[in-house]
Order: structure tokens, then sequence, then C-alpha cells
């Protein structure tokens, strides 16, 4: 039996929390995306197949933090995708989307609390800010807790800057 058919076998049997978990850590890391399609397709009528299907629709793969991973999987439950730890220049941001220049940034006690790393997120920032992009900052406690406000935020500050910047490509001659 192949790996990806183990995965999908266990993943029938699984909770929908240990089930996004379970797929958001493997898919494309250990696993790869399309072939794991391949045997969903295949597989449709089993047991645990619908809800398989829908994770693998929805899987928030390359996330690095349990509050990353969750305020992604709750902007493609709203049908808003960004890019996850996607390299900007020399900097990665966390959520990042490229037609809006925004990079959301969930920051975790454990990363952020000795002096260099913070000083050098502030450095970053204003790099990036100088670039030209919008750096929407969170800290994993708000995300976890408002976690709708938060997702609510993000939306609405990346389709602002969406229509912003593609107006103002309209009016360059």
């Amino acid at each position: 039996m192949s790996l990806e058919q183990t995965f999908v076998d266990v993943a029938t049997c699984l909770s929908t929390p240990d089930l996004e978990k379970f797929f958001d850590n493997a898919i494309d890391h250990h696993l790869p995306w399309r072939r794991v399609a391949e045997l969903c397709h295949s597989a449709k009528g089993m047991h645990g197949m619908a809800a398989v299907r829908k994770q693998l629709r929805t899987c928030c793969p390359s996330t690095r933090s349990e509050p990353e991973r969750v305020v992604a999987r709750a902007l493609a439950a709203r049908h808003f995708t960004m890019e996850i730890n996607a390299r900007v220049g020399k900097f990665y941001g966390d959520l990042v989307d490229f037609s809006a220049r925004v990079i959301v940034e969930i920051d975790g006690r454990e990363f952020h609390t000795d002096p260099a790393t913070f000083n050098n997120d502030r450095r970053r920032q204003n790099e990036l800010v100088l670039d030209g992009w919008l750096v929407l900052r969170y800290s994993a406690a708000t995300a976890l807790a408002e976690l709708d406000r938060v997702v609510d935020e993000i939306i609405t500050v990346v389709r602002r800057r969406r229509k912003s910047i593609a107006a103002s490509d309209r009016r360059l001659p």
C-alpha cells in the first residue's frame, strides 16, 4: 500500500480539527497534492471521502505556526486565499497578497521576545513599507481569540488595496 493511500485511509477516520491539522502538516511537505487528489477522485464513494476532498481543497500547507494555520484556514473558508510564507524580495511574509501588496504577520510570543528579533522585525517592516507594502501585524493571541474580526479586517484591507491599486493603474498614461 502506498503512503498516499495510507494517508487517505487514515484521513477518512479523523475528526474535522484533526483532519485539518493532518492535511496542513502533510500535503506537499510529505505527500504530493496531485497524487492525493487522484486517490480521492478514484474513491469518491468511500466513507469520509467528501470530508477528505474538502480538506484537499482548503488545506493550508506551509504554515509555520498554529495561529498562522488557523488564520489561513479561516480565510480559505471564506474563499479568500493568500500565499503562505511567500518570498517578498529578500524576506518572507506569513500571508501575502501580491496584487494588493499586503503582508500579514502573525507574531507569536515565543519568536518575538528577544530584542534582536524584535528589532530585526522593525527594520524588515520598515524596508517593506518603504517599498510600497502594507504590513498588518497581529499577535498570535489576538488572532486566535478574535479570529473573525482579524479575518474580516484582513479581507477588507486587501480588497480595498486591490481596488486602489487597480484604480491608480487605470489613471497611469
